[in-house]
């Protein structure tokens, strides 16, 4: 019996699907059909019952599944005893997160992580909120999203509990109305609606902030948008402009870049824009990836403690 073949049996039942599975696992669908056919003649009985919504575990697929896990469990616990040394096998956990977060946030996790388990390595996806969410849902990896409002959470959380899915609330990180601190505005303890009419709007219409509030851009000047294809760009052109304006998730003041000294992000005092940051992960983990859940958890326990963490920079 091959060890690799249970992997695909237990990732096939986590997925409920054969195709999920396999994107998850990085290989094609052939290979893994194969593999968990070739686990189900050598047992004698069948694992999963197959229907075009996808799979799920038979009786005995139950029985065979939740042992494979405890077995899965105990095999990584030993490969990190290997050698006495310390040498120990390299283990690599997949997280996505949104653009915002992957430039501040996940530094901060990926340091902690390095600093007391040298062997465990990252497979990072960066792209907009939706995008990370698909893609952690459907391969069911840890991830780190922001902004997420109650406009996105009820659907989100739908989705999350389809596919045996948590995720932990973190701090607030609403949107705001990012500018050059040159401007008159900036002084303001904060916006009006009014006020936006009076700036340009820059955006990436497919990155975080329009997902989320996409509703609030028709307020800026009609003179003509500006697309920016990247965060960092779009921050940069600000800081240069004061004519100019982005809404951006909060904590985007916090990420690192020497434009930061001349940006000040700031509420729309007659169009909220409340948020949180989401920390996604499947119900079942595997022990490199407990320990990566848990750094980010205090991560984000430091962020919540610090009085005006995520506030405006004075």
């Amino acid at each position: 019996m091959q060890f690799r073949h249970l992997e695909y049996f237990v990732h096939a039942v986590e997925c409920k699907s054969l195709n999920r599975a396999a994107r998850r696992l990085d290989v094609s669908p052939q290979t893994l059909c194969a593999g968990v056919a070739s686990l189900e003649k050598e047992l004698g009985y069948p694992l999963l019952n197959r229907c075009p919504a996808g799979v799920s575990p038979t009786p005995n697929g139950e029985v065979v599944y939740n042992d494979a896990v405890q077995l899965g469990d105990m095999v990584h616990r030993w490969r990190s005893l290997a050698g006495s040394r310390g040498e120990r096998d390299t283990v690599m956990v997949k997280l996505g997160a949104s653009t915002t977060l992957m430039r501040w946030l996940v530094p901060q996790v990926v340091i902690q992580i390095k600093k007391d388990y040298p062997h465990i390595y990252f497979d990072l996806h960066e792209s907009f909120v939706e995008q990370v969410f698909r893609t952690v849902v459907d391969k069911r990896t840890l991830g780190l999203i922001t902004c997420v409002n109650e406009r996105v959470e009820s659907s989100y959380r739908v989705q999350l509990a389809q596919n045996d899915m948590e995720a932990l609330v973190g701090p607030e990180d609403g949107c705001v109305v990012v500018l050059n601190r040159k401007h008159p505005f900036a002084a303001l303890p904060s916006l009006t609606l009014r006020h936006l009419a009076e700036l340009r709007v820059v955006w990436n219409p497919q990155r975080d902030q329009f997902f989320v509030y996409r509703d609030i851009c028709k307020y800026f000047s009609p003179e003509g948008s500006i697309h920016i294809p990247e965060q960092e760009n779009l921050l940069r052109l600000i800081s240069m402009e004061i004519g100019i304006a982005a809404v951006l998730p909060r904590s985007v003041l916090r990420a690192p870049g020497d434009w930061g000294r001349n940006l000040r992000g700031m509420d729309v005092e007659d169009f909220p824009m409340p948020g949180r940051i989401w920390l996604i992960y499947p119900r079942k983990l595997r022990s490199s990836e407990s320990v990566v859940l848990d750094a980010i958890r205090r991560t984000l326990n430091e962020v919540s403690a610090t009085p005006g963490a995520c506030l405006n920079p004075v």
